[in-house]
């Protein structure tokens, strides 16, 4: 047992390795009632839109764990992909 982690150190702790959870910019290209489906780097992205019901086709918003969170304009959406780009993510 690892002090303050009764099931052992999580893994992403270990080995001087560090991960964290990002939300991406996705670009909604089509709307199924609580459902949408983006675009992203010519990938098609699946997500929940249960958190933002005012979304719509061409709006872009950020996508965390499957679930759309937060709208951004589009120049926020690309200067963050362009970041995102810049450090080959």
């Amino acid at each position: 047992m690892t002090a303050g982690y009764p099931w052992g150190r999580p893994s992403w702790r270990q080995k001087g390795r560090c991960s964290m959870c990002v939300a991406l910019p996705v670009r909604l290209v089509k709307v199924e009632g609580q459902r949408g489906i983006g675009e992203l780097g010519g990938s098609t992205v699946k997500m929940r839109l249960d958190l933002l019901p005012e979304a719509q086709v061409g709006d872009y918003v950020l996508v965390h764990a499957g679930f759309a969170i937060q709208q951004v304009d589009e120049e926020e959406a690309q200067e963050t992909l362009r970041l995102l780009q810049a450090i080959q993510w």
